[in-house]
């Protein structure tokens, strides 16, 4: 097994026992019912211009790309979790088949 199986059956199983349903819906039109693990204060670190660490707190929705049947996720999509709708802010993909989703409130 390589290390992107591994990863990707191990995340499966995070999302299967932490289930969030959402539909995706992609700015050019068009949306997709997923099921991904939301972080409503997910942590995350940067370095600004200075080299400086800059810690930041926002959402963020990890969900598998194959979930994605109508294209890539991308910058201004919106994704609605319950009665909220959030943007998204910037995406990564993490090369074992999913899709880190980082929102802003929209």
């Amino acid at each position: 097994m390589t290390w992107a199986a591994a990863l990707d059956s191990a995340l499966t199983v995070v999302r299967d026992v932490f289930p969030q349903a959402a539909t995706y819906a992609y700015e050019g039109g068009g949306s997709d019912s997923i099921t991904g693990v939301f972080d409503e204060a997910y942590e995350g670190a940067d370095f600004d211009s200075d080299g400086l660490a800059v810690i930041t707190t926002r959402p963020m929705f990890w969900a598998k790309l194959a979930d994605f049947a109508s294209g890539t996720p991308h910058v201004r999509d919106t994704i609605t979790i319950g009665s909220r709708t959030l943007e998204v802010s910037s995406t990564q993909i993490d090369g074992a088949g999913g899709v880190r989703l980082y929102l802003v409130e929209g």
